[in-house]
C-alpha cells in the first residue's frame, strides 16, 4: 500500500496569469455596477473615477464663451470647444430662449445672461461616463418688471420648457438672479 500525501494542486492565493495583479484581500474580487469592471483598491480604498468640469457663459447678446484658454468665443477656436461645452451652451441658450418666449407672451422685455456648468464622471448606477451635475445660473431683468408671482411663473416655465434640460438624465439645477 502506498500513501499519497494530500497536497493541493495549487496553493491558495496564487495568480496563474501571465501578468502581475494584486491578490484580493478577502473574498471575491468586487466589481463595479456594470458587473464586468473590477473595482481597483489602493491601500484598501476604492479608486475614484476621473472627473471633468466644464463651463460656458452667454453674454448679454447670447454669444457663448468657453472656460478653456481664459474664455474663447464660440467658433473662434474650434479646439477649445468640446462636445461637453456645446451641450452646456445649448442648455444655457435653450433656457434663455424658453424664458424669452414666455416673456414675449406676458408682454415683458427680457435682458439676460447665463452660465452653465457641468461635471462629467463615471456614474455609479451603470459605470458610464456622463454628466452627473449640471447647473444653470441666469442673471435676468424684465421691463416692465412684473410682480414676484409672475416672475416666479416665468422662470418655472423657462426651466420646464427647455427641451435640452428635459432631455438630460441628470436634471439641471437652476439659479436665477433677478435685477
Amino acid at each position: 500500500d502506498s500513501v499519497v500525501a494530500a497536497h493541493p494542486a495549487v496553493a491558495p492565493e496564487i495568480a496563474l496569469l501571465l501578468v502581475q495583479r494584486p491578490q484580493p484581500l478577502h473574498g471575491p474580487q468586487p466589481y463595479a455596477a456594470d458587473r464586468t469592471t473590477p473595482v481597483v483598491y489602493a491601500a484598501g480604498v476604492a479608486a475614484q473615477a476621473k472627473s471633468f468640469d466644464y463651463e460656458v457663459s452667454l453674454d448679454e447678446t447670447w454669444d457663448a464663451w468657453s472656460d478653456r484658454g481664459g474664455g474663447v468665443l464660440a467658433g473662434a477656436d474650434e479646439a477649445s470647444w468640446t462636445p461637453e461645452h456645446l451641450l452646456l451652451a445649448g442648455l444655457a441658450r435653450c433656457s434663455l430662449t424658453s424664458l424669452r418666449y414666455h416673456c414675449v407672451r406676458a408682454g415683458v422685455t427680457l435682458t439676460a445672461r447665463a452660465t452653465a456648468q457641468g461635471t462629467v464622471t463615471r456614474r455609479e448606477e451603470d459605470g458610464r461616463f456622463a454628466f452627473v451635475l449640471v447647473t444653470v445660473e441666469g442673471d435676468v431683468s424684465f421691463e416692465p418688471k412684473p410682480d414676484g408671482d409672475t416672475i416666479a411663473a416665468l422662470l418655472e416655465k423657462a426651466e420646464r420648457d427647455c427641451f435640452i434640460g428635459a432631455s438630460l438624465t441628470v436634471a439641471p439645477a437652476y439659479t436665477w438672479r433677478v435685477a
